[in-house]
């Protein structure tokens, strides 16, 4: 389906991009798809785990394979919750911004383990439009706008 996605990552930049992308998703009469995309959880108690049986210390093989197999359920657990946390910050982004949503089909994704140009990038294959903070954009300040672009956000719905 077509949409506006939107990556924010809570910085007035991404509070402006949102602006716009409401603007624009209402006047394209198309969903609009707010993406966060989050750091994993950093440790991995498999690599752990695999590590120690790589340096045979453990002797028993059962024991190995439990280890490994609570390892690994000790990362489901930890990606799970670093996934419950995210969506509840780009919960709790989205109710702190004084933005009118009424009429828009917003739908929230948090996505972890990519890096947040490639989830966006790919996320926004089948959209209408990408839409991004200017944070580090270096002299290129503001949005650039297509014609039609300039005429929706100049001509809200």
């Amino acid at each position: 389906t077509m949409s506006v996605i939107l990556g924010v990552d809570g910085s007035q930049h991404s509070v402006a991009a949102l602006q716009l992308a409401v603007t624009e998703a209402r006047c394209r009469s198309v969903d609009l798809h707010v993406v966060y995309v989050y750091e994993p959880a950093r440790k991995s108690h498999a690599a752990a785990a695999a590590s120690v049986m790589a340096g045979d210390m453990w002797t028993a093989q059962d024991t190995a394979g439990t280890g490994l197999e609570s390892a690994q359920r000790r990362d489901a657990a930890d990606r799970a919750e670093a996934q419950r946390h995210a969506r509840g910050w780009l919960r709790q982004f989205m109710h702190r911004q004084d933005i009118d949503l009424s009429g828009a089909d917003v739908r929230l994704s948090a996505v972890g383990g990519e890096h947040p140009a490639a989830a966006l990038v790919r996320l926004s294959h089948d959209a209408d439009l990408l839409v991004v903070g200017s944070r580090g954009l270096g002299g290129l300040k503001g949005v650039v706008l297509g014609a039609r672009s300039e005429h929706c956000a100049r001509h809200p719905t």
